[in-house]
């Protein structure tokens, strides 16, 4: 299963559009920033999956701050990454993730993007998909190390 995943488009959407209309995915994860930009996805894209997690600028909205999901057999743990400080450095979200059993923590808040695996988890975040135009894509199958690739 290959995921697209976004975070921080803070209401510039042409980048996400595009992203989702190249890429053969089965699957969107919105980590924040802008959530009503992943509602605009949904409309123009309603035969995708499109899961929302709220970030530091979607404070009134009703998404909810995490979510730990199993896709493929893989747990993953989804956060905008404001609450665990990962501007700082992401010893609380290694924290929280492990601390869920999880093998995958997918993140945002910092604009950058980072990839990394320590003892088996892989932590992954996307960039920004309004400011850069930066974005990942996560494949996962049952039984095999989650892959990805950063645009």
């Amino acid at each position: 299963m290959d995921i697209l995943v976004f975070s921080d488009s803070h209401n510039m959407l042409s980048e996400m559009e595009k992203a989702t209309g190249k890429h053969n995915i089965d699957r969107i994860i919105f980590l924040g920033d802008c959530v009503e930009d992943a509602e605009y996805l949904k409309k123009i894209f309603p035969q995708k999956t499109i899961m929302i997690i709220k970030g530091n600028n979607d404070l009134w909205s009703e998404y909810p701050e995490k979510i730990i999901t199993e896709i493929e057999g893989h747990k993953i743990y989804c956060s905008h990454g404001h609450k665990e400080r990962v501007k700082i450095d992401i010893s609380l979200l290694k924290q929280s993730a492990k601390h869920e059993n999880c093998d995958v923590a997918l993140f945002g808040h910092t604009h950058f993007q980072k990839a990394e695996k320590e003892d088996g988890l892989l932590f992954l975040n996307p960039g920004s998909i309004g400011f850069s135009g930066n974005y990942a894509i996560l494949s996962l199958e049952k039984n095999k190390l989650p892959n990805f690739s950063l645009f």
